[in-house]
């Protein structure tokens, strides 16, 4: 992990990243674990920065499965194959994997990963995400395909495209696609 973490380091350092452009707070953690590495510091912020770090390409989502193991990443709620059920827990989802989640749970998703979300879950998605809610809520960007029911809310960006039904309310930003039911609402921002 240590090895892995000095390239991240090393990137942000050649993109010209520092306390002037990140989050003086990341910074600052980052130059204590590169002067004094712990592994589950690590992880907890990578996990707790995995949107930003996924989405600016210091990290890639293959990166990640082709540095560790899917046990290593499975043990940080970082799935990418298979089925996952999460229940009022937190997991991130790459590549072909399909979340179920249930309760309070807070989902994140990448490059076509699957989510069916149910209760009070919180699913974001990027890059070519498909997402199913019912009475949850979800933000989406980057060509994300989401089916709300019953009393859900999306807030949609880029071109993503979006099933509003039943009672389900809907916040276009940009090039969004709605597809709107008799009783759903679409605001266009």
């Amino acid at each position: 992990m240590e090895t892995k973490f000095n390239i991240f380091f090393e990137r942000l350092k050649e993109a010209n990243f520092s306390e002037n452009t990140l989050c003086k707070g990341f910074w600052l953690k980052l130059k204590k674990l590169h002067l004094n590495f712990n592994e589950s510091d690590c992880w907890e912020l990578l996990i707790d920065n995995i949107e930003w770090t996924i989405n600016t390409g210091s990290i890639t989502t293959d990166e990640l499965i082709e540095w560790f193991s899917e046990e290593k990443l499975s043990e940080n709620n970082i799935f990418y194959k298979g089925s996952v059920n999460i229940n009022n827990g937190f997991a991130i989802g790459l590549k072909d994997v399909e979340i179920e989640a249930v309760g309070h749970s807070r989902i994140i998703l990448f490059d076509n990963a699957k989510c069916k979300a149910f209760d009070s879950s919180f699913v974001t998605g990027f890059n070519d995400t498909e997402i199913e809610l019912k009475n949850c809520a979800a933000d989406v960007f980057h060509n994300c395909r989401v089916t709300a029911k019953d009393f859900s809310k999306v807030e949609a960006w880029d071109n993503s495209n979006v099933k509003a039904e039943t009672y389900s309310c809907v916040m276009a930003h940009d090039k969004v696609q709605v597809e709107n039911s008799q009783n759903s609402h679409t605001i266009i921002i």
